[in-house]
């Protein structure tokens, strides 16, 4: 219950049984989680309370399996910041909390209510009641939890900004850590998640700072950034039989994502995933070389159409080309007549020099040359299993370089398999394929070109 001092005398003792609380949680973070939780902490979590106690520390990437405490932890530590780092930084200390959604970040806030009502010295500290979207303290310190939506972001501004399930919260919510915190003093940003089986986890921002150690160094090399990583299967609370039958029921790819917390690389597809986002990125290709459209028709059998462009790099040896895909799309359910006007349109846009496209559309492809442009047709059945190898070999040796504005295409690649690959779902990798290939690789053959006179 909040303490109701009857005098000037009791208040003070309160305010002063406060301050030592205050000080001693300030100093010692893993106290403050087993006095104001029934918790001991476990190995990772004494690891996180203290990064939180050294005001040096400033990025945290936390990665966890399912069951370990994270979201709880995190609460803790919001908590923590809220209360005790006020007095030792002489201004108000604001938190935020997003993740995969409003319901995920608001159970990270519950546990903080949680604490607060169990509690009399933070309850003291508390300005009214803590509400359903935000508690605020006496000294203008707050923490609440945030849907993440763009409009809600950009107008937020504290000193911490906390990401929960960030493979689910996305690029976006992780892109606006910096402006969030921008210049706050003890300005701090916490990602914490597990990786999951979306194609999209694996080309998200999340994986990417988790694995890119260049670009992401860790404070012992001199960067900014602390990465903590646990197991499920040294979590104590966690009964062992649970973990022995999920081993039975999960794949092991699975049971390493959820039980362990690590990416693994998928094995039933044609790419290695990390190749795919080494291949994306963003560059400035050097103008005046050979741009290529490829085109795979779709709309047919139903199926979406996809339309692509790439700047080719020759070089001497046409196994060694370099490839910059500047665009690719893949459009649903258009009518022939709209699908020709819009490559007109990408054709005279990206001054394209060639177009390639299956050569089983004979119609649309004669319909393209009949407009005066040039064409070459390629046997796609008859060629594919030598242009997948092409596309396996061009990716493994870093040859394709791809804009990170063209997601639809990444996620297909990380997707693609040769057995039982679900079709429609793979225009755009069909598109790159086409693109990669040089007549000079194929000896003996030829291309098959059609133009008007």
């Amino acid at each position: 219950p909040r303490s109701t001092p009857s005098n000037s005398s009791a208040a003070s003792d309160v305010y002063k049984r406060q301050a030592v609380y205050i000080k001693r949680w300030r100093d010692n973070p893993v106290k403050f989680f087993e006095e104001v939780t029934p918790h001991k902490a476990t190995s990772w979590q004494k690891d996180y309370f203290k990064w939180m106690g050294d005001m040096n520390n400033s990025r945290l990437l936390l990665v966890g399996g399912t069951g370990g405490g994270k979201s709880y932890s995190l609460a803790a530590g919001s908590l923590w910041s809220a209360i005790c780092l006020p007095p030792y930084l002489k201004v108000p200390y604001r938190v935020a909390i997003a993740a995969g959604g409003l319901s995920q970040a608001k159970r990270i806030y519950d546990y903080v209510t949680e604490m607060i009502y169990n509690n009399d010295i933070i309850m003291n500290r508390v300005d009214g009641e803590p509400l359903k979207s935000q508690v605020k303290f006496n000294d203008g310190s707050w923490i609440a939890p945030l849907p993440s939506s763009n409009t809600q972001l950009y107008s937020l501004h504290a000193n911490m900004f906390v990401v929960d399930e960030a493979a689910m919260a996305g690029d976006e919510v992780i892109d606006h850590a910096p402006r969030v915190i921008g210049p706050a003093k003890g300005g701090r940003f916490i990602i914490s998640g597990h990786f999951t089986d979306d194609v999209k986890c694996y080309l998200g921002k999340f994986v990417e700072m988790w694995t890119n150690e260049k670009d992401y160094p860790n404070t012992c090399d001199g960067g900014e950034w602390t990465r903590i990583h646990y197991t499920s299967l040294d979590i104590d609370w966690i009964n062992k039989q649970d973990i022995a039958s999920a081993r039975k029921m999960l794949s092991d790819e699975k049971f390493k994502l959820v039980w362990e917390a690590k990416l693994p690389i998928l094995t039933s597809t044609f790419l290695r995933t990390d190749l795919v986002r080494n291949a994306r990125g963003t560059f400035m290709p050097t103008p005046g070389k050979r741009n290529v459209m490829t085109i795979d028709w779709g709309y047919k059998q139903g199926f979406p159409s996809g339309i692509m462009v790439t700047r080719v790099h020759q070089k001497q040896d046409p196994s060694d080309n370099e490839y910059y895909v500047l665009y690719s799309k893949q459009y649903e359910q258009k009518t022939p007549d709209w699908l020709h006007t819009e490559i007109d349109r990408i054709h005279q846009r990206y001054k394209v020099t060639e177009i390639r496209a299956d050569s089983s559309h004979s119609t649309d492809n004669y319909l393209i040359t009949k407009r005066g442009l040039l064409l070459k047709e390629i046997s796609f059945r008859a060629l594919k299993h030598r242009m997948q190898e092409r596309l396996r070999v061009c990716i493994e040796r870093g040859k394709v370089n791809i804009h990170e504005s063209n997601d639809h295409l990444l996620r297909e690649l990380i997707a693609y398999r040769i057995d039982k690959a679900k079709k429609g779902d793979e225009h755009l990798v069909d598109c790159l394929m086409m693109a990669l290939w040089e007549d000079r690789l194929l000896s003996g053959g030829a291309g098959f070109f059609r133009k008007s006179s």
